[in-house]
């Protein structure tokens, strides 16, 4: 009898592998990595005194946050799947969307901040805030996209094409709206790119004991399209021995500083206002509010403000706004009529 063998199976075949998935996963790790580093940064020029102050943000704050902080959403997860799934694993459409969805975000955030840094560049002498991080970032996008249309060239399937003509679609039916609307300035509606950071300057020479009304600094300027409510007004690293009395909103120029040391919650004049709840409508140019502090020195000495802290919200969307403007307020010795510096 002859034994008739059976033919050796076949080893089972791996799955393809995807020349582009490694890159795509370099790329996401690398844009996380970059969301750590500043990408916008504003600082004033030390002054008479006063010290130099530099403010930062990152993917996830300062312009276009809500967008920043999507694309870091999408890359986390996008960069978990991968992991789960393994970084030469051909990319199915859930990770496709996850890593298309965060380019296309943080290109729509970088371009924002672009434009915000030319703004603020025609207008203010220091520059404008963009930084490190957006420029890297937007670099690194480039690189996605060149992958991706390397991905897709090599591979026609429509539901690909289609699911990044969504997104681009999707995301652009957002960010155009939200950067029209101001939600998507660094500091939100009030602080449109033309004059962030503030800059200028007051002294008082009173004595102690005596309420200060720091009334002609703070103007702000609502260019967005929603209204925003005021939370507060804070004065932040000033020189120790200054007390906070009160904060107001007043809505007319022709309100004067003694209006605003009127510590009642309606001041006869009919333009001042507690600041707290004060709604704020969108208007043009000429549409402005006055914020105004009534602090007092009870002691002599100069004091100096370090710099002033406006937070508010537009809906659920709570926002902070930094101003650099500088105030010295001198309280002579008895028996003197000036402070030494001042």
């Amino acid at each position: 009898m002859v034994r008739v063998e059976a033919p050796p199976s076949a080893p089972p075949s791996s799955s393809p592998r995807d020349p582009t998935s490694p890159w795509l996963g370099v790329v996401a790790t690398l844009l996380l990595a970059d969301s750590v580093v500043p990408w916008e940064r504003f600082c004033n020029y030390p002054d008479d005194g006063f010290p130099a102050r530099c403010f930062s943000a990152r993917l996830w704050s300062g312009s276009a946050s809500l967008l920043g902080l999507g694309a870091l959403v999408f890359l986390v997860v996008f960069v978990i799947a991968t992991i789960r799934a393994g970084n030469r694993a051909p990319i199915g459409l859930g990770r496709l969307f996850l890593f298309v969805a965060a380019v296309v975000t943080l290109a729509a955030k970088a371009t924002i901040v672009a434009g915000n840094d030319a703004i603020t560049s025609r207008n203010q002498a220091e520059g404008g805030p963009a930084w490190v991080g957006v420029w890297v970032g937007t670099a690194l996008a480039f690189l996605a996209v060149c992958l991706l249309l390397f991905m897709l060239g090599n591979d026609r399937r429509r539901r690909r094409i289609a699911t990044v003509a969504v997104i681009l679609a999707a995301v652009s039916a957002v960010a155009i709206p939200y950067a029209h609307s101001g939600l998507a300035w660094w500091g939100g509606p009030i602080a449109d790119p033309v004059s962030l950071g503030g800059g200028n300057g007051a002294g008082y020479l009173v004595q102690p004991g005596e309420r200060v009304a720091l009334a002609h600094l703070l103007y702000f300027r609502n260019l967005g399209t929603v209204p925003v409510t005021f939370d507060g007004l804070d004065l932040l690293e000033e020189t120790p021995g200054i007390r906070v009395l009160g904060t107001y909103a007043v809505t007319s120029g022709q309100c004067t500083s003694a209006a605003v040391k009127l510590d009642v919650p309606h001041p006869p004049d009919g333009c001042t206002y507690p600041l707290q709840g004060f709604r704020f409508e969108p208007g043009g140019i000429g549409h402005s509010v006055l914020l105004a502090m009534v602090v007092v020195a009870e002691e002599p000495g100069l004091f100096r403000s370090g710099w002033f802290r406006v937070r508010y919200h537009a809906g659920l969307l709570p926002f902070e706004v930094f101003r650099t403007d500088q105030v010295e307020i001198c309280v002579p010795e008895p028996g003197r009529k000036r402070c030494p510096g001042y």
